[in-house]
């Protein structure tokens, strides 16, 4: 079985305010806001990642333990994706 892979949906327009990413759906008129490791992960997911490659890449900037990396990085996901910011294939 092949793990999926993430990606930004298009629509939303993203900027840092003060280390915070904001979002904004201009179809949706709805805004996110995004902070610490998410936004390291809103960048990361520009592109393609699988949630291995997204947790290797939060454990790199961050010192934290895998399990915990783990659990966040999946629980963030799962909100993108039940927000329609992220689709998983």
């Amino acid at each position: 079985m092949t793990a999926p892979t993430y990606r930004r949906l298009e629509g939303f327009v993203s900027t840092d305010m003060d280390g915070e990413t904001v979002l904004m759906s201009i179809e949706h008129g709805s805004y996110f806001g995004i902070g610490g490791t998410g936004s390291l992960i809103w960048e990361r997911l520009e592109e393609a990642q699988t949630e291995d490659a997204l947790v290797e890449a939060v454990r790199a900037r961050y010192d934290v333990s895998e399990e915990d990396c783990r659990r966040d990085v999946t629980a963030f996901l799962a909100r993108l994706v039940e927000n329609g910011l992220v689709e998983a294939k």
